[in-house]
């Protein structure tokens, strides 16, 4: 598990099974959005964040991987209403898990509407007296 403090406001676990260098354009982009980021390459290493508070959780896996993660990710009481957000790009066949995400609570997005929700997030808590409308 690896943590980029960034900001202490905005925290997000981003979930992935790629290796550090694969991952690393990631992190920095999401770096600009001022957030804290841990990243987790296991479930167990997802258990270990239990008393972190998060704002999303990003998965950026196989699709081989996100059934099974999505559905440790909500049967934990803890990580339950945690918006999770799927990395589009990872996936090669979106129509098959176009159904499954939904049932956990999961929006499959690519890379330019994740940063863009993330950014939204990170202002609209950063000013809270301005309306907002996240989708």
């Amino acid at each position: 598990m690896t943590h980029q403090a960034l900001s202490e406001s905005h925290t997000l676990v981003l979930f992935s099974d790629q290796s550090s260098d694969e991952r690393r354009w990631l992190v920095s982009a999401l770096a600009h959005e001022h957030y804290c980021i841990f990243v987790v390459a296991s479930v167990a290493e997802l258990d270990a964040l239990e008393q972190r508070n998060a704002d999303f959780v990003i998965f950026d896996v196989t699709p081989e991987r996100l059934l099974p993660a999505l559905q440790a990710l909500r049967a934990r009481a803890r990580w339950r209403e945690t918006p999770a957000l799927v990395r589009a790009e990872r996936l090669a066949d979106l129509t098959e898990l176009a159904g499954i995400c939904p049932s956990y609570r999961a929006l499959i997005c690519h890379h330019v509407d994740l940063l863009t929700l993330l950014n939204h997030h990170a202002q609209h808590t950063a000013a809270p007296d301005k309306p907002h409308h996240l989708l």
